[in-house]
């Protein structure tokens, strides 16, 4: 693969699943492009398992051959936060298109839609701009190229189809972890770790799935489903040019080890992996 497009497969179809095309620039969660920080507080203790299951959700969706990991997953995390908000009387499908074509896109990406961007930017967009119900035909189309440019995108747009009537708006995009500085000592990381993965459980408990990102070693294409991923001895996300954005919809605690883990939903449709677990669904991840 050419460097920085790392090529992961699903059986027979190969995916550029990436998302980033190189580790996140430290512009995009800081100075005049920061999102809000915001901390739950809850009276409530959570649980060491809990997970949201595939009827508590929308559908698992498959970005193909597009590297667009950052919008399918950003749009089935709003259309599943729609989904619990509503008491999981409200299920509709957004336009991923929509919110390629419409989006921001981080410092040094280029605005193509399949080459990736970062959805920390990307998300900032709904303050001003609706996301339309999903109208486009069998999504993404392979070798997909943006149709408007995102400096000159009609809010209706949802890349060539018609808009639907309905749309999902938000107030505001915001981040649930603080960064952690280098310089910061073992004892000020841990403490930073802790309040964080404290901070996401409250989220996903008490509002809905997250969006997160994670650099993708090389042997996570062969994840077999039913143990807990773990980077192989010697990786260094900090010098990966592969980035993948998924949703993160639950957590949980290996009785027998006592190991804590997310559950966290792909983009690669309903087949990956191909082996499925309790407290599972198809595209689910440990």
């Amino acid at each position: 693969p050419a460097k920085g497009k790392l090529m992961l497969r699903n059986k027979a179809q190969r995916y550029k699943a990436t998302g980033f095309m190189a580790r996140p620039s430290k512009a995009v969660t800081a100075g005049a492009t920061a999102l809000t920080l915001r901390t739950l507080k809850s009276a409530n203790k959570m649980p060491d398992n809990f997970c949201y299951t595939p009827s508590e959700l929308t559908m698992t969706r498959d970005q193909k051959s597009c590297g667009c990991c950052w919008a399918v997953s950003s749009t089935s995390m709003i259309a599943d936060r729609v989904l619990v908000a509503s008491n999981y009387k409200i299920r509709c499908a957004l336009s991923a298109v929509q919110f390629m074509e419409c989006s921001n896109y981080g410092e040094g990406v280029s605005p193509v839609g399949c080459e990736g961007n970062d959805p920390f930017t990307a998300l900032q967009t709904l303050k001003s701009k609706p996301i339309y119900l999903q109208a486009e035909p069998a999504y993404p189309r392979k070798d997909y190229t943006l149709t408007t440019s995102a400096n000159d995108c009609s809010a209706g747009s949802t890349g060539g189809a018609e808009p639907t009537e309905f749309a999902v708006t938000a107030s505001d995009a915001f981040m649930v972890t603080k960064e952690i500085p280098e310089d910061a000592s073992e004892e000020e990381k841990a403490a930073l770790i802790k309040e964080n993965v404290e901070n996401m459980k409250q989220s996903i408990f008490n509002e809905g799935p997250l969006v997160v990102v994670f650099a993708v070693p090389d042997d996570f294409q062969d994840y077999d489903g039913n143990t807990i991923y773990q980077a192989p001895e010697g990786f260094d996300p900090a010098k990966s040019d592969a980035w993948h954005a998924v949703e993160c919809v639950g957590w949980g605690k290996d009785e027998a080890t006592g190991q804590s883990y997310w559950v966290c939903r792909n983009s690669w449709g309903e087949k990956w992996p191909v082996v499925h677990k309790k407290c599972n669904g198809m595209g689910f991840f440990y």
